[in-house]
């Protein structure tokens, strides 16, 4: 949704994270996989599934360089790619706790996020069965 606004660097930077946390629970399901290669066309990157940084490293690269905007736009999104399989278990939502500790942003936001994202989800699947 608001990819367009990172920078070339953040959008292999966040490429990077969603990988991690697609991976956090143990399971890289097909769906997560689905939403990284939709996510990559529209930052118009290259689909990749190889992890070439470790998630400390892309933290602090995010957390030294971004604007606030840009990290919580990072936090949402990777909150979309976290609830692909419709569940946020407690090593992703740590995962993404501890990211947002490092960017300076409340767990309430983390929590509001995974909130957001379910509605909006359900939202998606209530169209989706009125269309139908």
């Amino acid at each position: 949704m608001y990819l367009y606004s990172l920078n070339s660097n953040e959008r292999e930077l966040f490429l990077q994270a969603c990988l991690h946390v697609s991976c956090a629970d143990g399971n890289f399901s097909f769906d997560e996989k689905k939403v990284i290669q939709q996510l990559c066309q529209e930052m118009q990157i290259p689909v990749s599934y190889e992890i070439d940084q470790s998630i400390d490293q892309v933290i602090d690269e995010i957390s030294k360089t971004s604007t606030l905007r840009n990290k919580k736009i990072f936090l949402f999104e990777l909150t979309g790619v976290v609830m692909a399989d419709d569940v946020c278990d407690d090593t992703e939502r740590e995962m993404m706790l501890k990211i947002a500790n490092r960017f300076d942003i409340s767990n309430e936001f983390v929590d509001e996020s995974i909130n957001k994202i379910s509605k909006l989800v359900g939202l998606y699947k209530e169209i989706s069965e009125f269309i139908s």
